[in-house]
């Protein structure tokens, strides 16, 4: 038996060798493969599992250290309730800016409406000071026109009054003359 194995052994050829050979190694790489995968698999798995504890793990850090997780759960702890005190002081400035803010805002429209109104009372001045002056003008105008209205009446009477004059010289010189020429 063993010399006629040796013998088709020796009869094969070195290529079916080969072949068979390969035969084999194809029929064990899958199940290499199978066992590669599942070992991938397992190792990240396992990676995921030490993430998610160590997530765990800082999201309890956190939450000791958050205020907001403190009020949430109203935990009487003493970082709490400074994480507390602190929030509600940063609560508290930040009220006493916006108000801060709110108060200058209410004072720069209390100034711009100052403003705006000595603007107007300035305008309104010059206006009437315009005005004023012109009324000065006009009525200065109206005085010089009723004093020369004046002197020219003056005038007038003066010559009414010496041609009055003249005419009463006039008569009484004729009548003298008449009498003289009477007599």
């Amino acid at each position: 038996m063993l010399l006629q194995e040796a013998a088709t052994i020796v009869r094969t050829p070195w290529r079916q060798q080969q072949q068979q050979q390969g035969n084999l190694l194809l029929l064990m790489l899958p199940e290499q493969q199978q066992q590669q995968q599942q070992q991938l698999l397992l190792l990240l798995l396992l990676l995921l599992l030490l993430l998610l504890m160590l997530l765990l793990l800082l999201m309890l850090m956190l939450m000791d250290s958050i205020p907001f997780a403190c009020v949430s759960k109203q935990i009487a702890s003493p970082s709490c309730l400074q994480a507390n005190s602190v929030s509600l002081q940063q609560q508290q400035q930040q009220q006493e800016q916006q108000q801060q803010q709110e108060q200058q805002q209410q004072q720069q429209q209390h100034q711009q409406e100052q403003q705006h109104q000595e603007q107007q009372q300035e305008q309104q001045q010059e206006q009437q000071q315009y005005c004023g002056l012109r009324k000065q003008q006009q009525q200065q105008e109206q005085q010089q026109q009723q004093e020369q209205q004046q002197q020219q009446q003056e005038q007038q009477q003066q010559q009414e009054q010496q041609q009055e004059q003249q005419q009463q010289e006039q008569q009484q010189y004729c009548g003298l003359r008449r009498l003289a020429a009477r007599r």
